[in-house]
């Protein structure tokens, strides 16, 4: 039985010009009731974040986040960055390198580094496998995920 746990959305804000970024923000809100009871928080969780890209050429390209968050058991926000150079391979395939991390209040900063690569089955869907591992004491120690992304678009 699989559950969502939270709804969000990608909004466009502006399109790439020149040094300028595309960028969107990206916001979630966790749903309490659709965890299963033992992960429950007692209030909704929060997740925004600013997310921009600027193109080198058709190849390489950098993509980077600012971003907060509130895990909906605790009022102390998380901020978190992603900083990702990425490379088209071929029509349909996309590989790139990120560092990433969260900082938060009275924590050791969380420092990560991962490597991912994603097949385009279409313009609209695209499968993705990523890992990573930690690169201090606070940070994770690794993780391997999968995932599998659709694209609705919006009627103007």
């Amino acid at each position: 039985r699989v559950l969502f746990r939270s709804i969000g959305a990608k909004v466009a804000l502006v399109e790439e010009l020149g040094w300028i970024p595309k960028t969107s923000v990206i916001a979630h809100i966790g749903l309490p009731f659709a965890a299963a009871k033992n992960f429950q928080p007692a209030n909704p969780s929060f997740i925004f974040r600013f997310t921009c890209q600027n193109t080198f050429s058709k190849i390489a390209g950098i993509g980077y986040n600012l971003g907060i968050s509130w895990d909906g058991d605790n009022c102390t926000p998380v901020y978190f960055y992603t900083f990702s150079p990425g490379f088209n391979i071929g029509k349909s395939w996309y590989a790139y390198i990120e560092a990433f991390g969260f900082m938060a209040k009275g924590k050791l900063p969380d420092h990560n580094l991962a490597l991912g690569a994603a097949w385009y089955i279409s313009n609209d869907v695209k499968i993705d496998i990523s890992g990573a591992c930690g690169l201090g004491t606070a940070s994770l120690d690794h993780y391997v995920a999968l995932g599998l992304s659709f694209r609705f678009r919006a009627v103007k």
